[in-house]
């Protein structure tokens, strides 16, 4: 019986050591224009003999292959090959890919043609750059934090001090720049934020739902209004429709625990057409602050989740939603000096709270030449920020500040290919609602103000190659007016955009890049809702900002 029992044992740890030194992978292949599957893509693991096929679905899958990193090489006739870098596959929970594959103009040579790592596009050829999951996770320093990734890039500078995860482009403001989740505007990307501002130390995005990142500090799609200094787009991933399975990741600040899979899978033999994928997060430090002996408790919990439904070839629906809760309170220790008591009766109490859902419906002409997307979304910041003669215990208010900003959006936008030309335009309403409650004891200031309209505009823009693909032009302009404001028309909001980019050399290693662009950004809520003791909104008739750019450089990719 005992001999029985030690052979079960070994052949458990047999199975149970198999599992744990192997990984597997899966992803999805589409075409760049169309968003459809390719099937019969090539997809090998480069440096290896190992290597797949895509089915008519545009799907693949890797079993049984050593946990490691690894480079992916993707080949399909007509189309341009690229090579997917440092995919590190795991024991357990690696995320599956999507791969987008742009047609070649040299479909029927022998010659294999590369795709530049170094992405880029004629409408913005410059001043932008692509980070993709891993590289976010394996960038020294960066705690997985976005935020703290951008910042290092060139051209960019974190808030004085950096204990703030500001973005601050070529010297604008924080506030100058605009957050995209999945085509849904977020109006922060960080934990603790400033109203009327942005930043914030933490950032609030789970890198665990990341496809790739890409920032552009000028040459603006004509789709995006408010920017001045930049645009940051996160490109989510889909969850696994195969499998059940998910990460827990201990960073330096927090624990988070990512769940995926499947919903409603009927036939267990095909990839489900529903998809989840769930966050929570909760940080830690407010432990660490205590056992060192700090009287600050910053806590915080922030919560992510991505469901995508396939209804049919054409046709997806994606739900998203993106909320946080924080808490900066005080304790005071058991043995604490002077400067800690100053802490103590001076730092805010803050409780903040923020959530973005929406709705996005993604439409593929059946002709395969563009496509059409419709997003509803709404998002709130809820804001108290008060002070207490006993911090501690929050008793004897002095001053408080009770505020919000909340907003419902419409966009709509479709995407054509005619002949050679690739033409978008589209249309975004959003109902804005801000409110502010002040009170200080000390200075016996009663305060109050609100305010809620319509904002507008409307967009159209357009790319197109010449001279055997040597030139490219792209132009765009777009109109925004309100309510509200009474500083700026229609007509005076006009913002044009071009951009040019010509290769300088046959294999296209040399090209000069140009963009000019004026745009414009509304004020901020708090400024247009300040009144003064008259009542009179007396910033109603500033005007939107205005930002003009002229870039111009020249790109070696070799």
């Amino acid at each position: 019986m005992l001999k029985h029992l030690y052979l079960i044992l070994i052949v458990l740890g047999f199975h149970h050591s198999i599992a744990q030194t192997t990984g597997q992978f899966s992803g999805r292949v589409l075409d760049q224009q169309t968003q459809l599957p390719i099937p019969g893509v090539t997809v090998l693991l480069e440096g290896t003999v190992i290597g797949v096929v895509t089915n008519d679905e545009g799907y693949f899958s890797f079993e049984d292959i050593p946990p490691r990193t690894y480079n992916l090489v993707v080949r399909h006739l007509g189309y341009q090959s690229q090579t997917v870098f440092n995919i590190i596959v795991k024991t357990f929970g690696t995320p599956p890919l999507q791969i987008l594959m742009e047609e070649s103009s040299d479909a029927l040579d022998e010659i294999v043609v590369f795709q530049s790592p170094f992405r880029t596009s004629i409408e913005t050829p410059l001043s932008t750059q692509t980070f993709s999951a891993v590289e976010i996770e394996t960038y020294p320093g960066g705690n997985n934090d976005i935020t703290k990734v951008i910042q290092s890039m060139p051209g960019i500078s974190p808030s004085i001090g950096g204990f703030r995860n500001d973005i601050i482009i070529r010297g604008g403001a924080p506030n100058e720049s605009v957050y995209y989740l999945d085509g849904i505007e977020i109006p922060n990307i960080n934990h603790f934020s400033t109203q009327g501002s942005a930043g914030g130390p933490v950032g609030m995005l789970n890198v665990s739902f990341i496809r790739e990142v890409t920032l552009s500090s000028s040459a603006f799609g004509a789709e995006y209004d408010n920017p001045l200094s930049g645009v940051l787009s996160f490109e989510q991933r889909s969850g696994n429709p195969n499998r059940f399975g998910g990460n827990f990741r201990l960073g330096a600040s927090e624990a988070a625990l990512t769940l995926e899979g499947p919903l409603f899978r009927k036939d267990k033999e095909k990839p489900a057409k529903t998809t989840l994928l769930f966050s929570v997060r909760r940080s830690y430090l407010q432990f660490l602050f205590e056992l060192i002996g700090l009287p600050i408790r910053p806590d915080y919990w922030d919560f992510q989740w991505k469901v995508n439904h396939e209804i049919d070839a054409y046709n997806t629906l994606t739900f998203l939603g993106l909320g946080t809760v924080d808490d900066f309170s005080v304790k005071a220790p058991d043995d604490f000096d002077a400067e800690q008591q100053a802490t103590i009766e001076q730092v805010p109490i803050i409780e903040q709270k923020t959530i973005t859902v929406g709705v996005s419906w993604n439409r593929k002409y059946k002709n395969g030449k563009g496509a059409m997307t419709t997003a509803i979304s709404t998002n709130r910041l809820q804001n108290i920020f008060s002070r207490y003669r006993d911090n501690t215990q929050k008793m004897g208010i002095i001053f408080k500040n009770d505020s919000y900003e909340q907003e419902t959006k419409l966009r709509y936008q479709t995407l054509h290919y005619l002949n050679e030309w690739k033409l978008a335009a589209g249309t975004n309403i959003q109902y804005a609602d801000y409110f502010n409650d002040t009170q200080s004891i000390l200075y016996n200031i009663n305060y109050s103000t609100g305010i809620d309209f319509l904002k507008y505009g409307f967009f159209a823009k357009g790319e197109r190659k010449f001279f055997d693909d040597n030139l490219g032009l792209s132009f765009g302009f777009r109109f925004d007016a309100d309510t509200f404001s009474e500083g700026s028309s229609l007509m005076d909001n006009f913002s044009p955009r071009l951009s040019l980019t010509y290769n300088l050399t046959e294999d296209q290693t040399w090209k000069m890049n140009a963009s000019v662009g004026r745009y414009y950004k509304i004020p901020t809520y708090t400024m247009l809702g300040y009144q003064d003791n008259l009542r009179t909104f007396i910033n109603q008739k500033a005007k939107y900002t205005q930002s003009d750019h002229f870039v111009m450089g020249i790109e070696y990719a070799p």
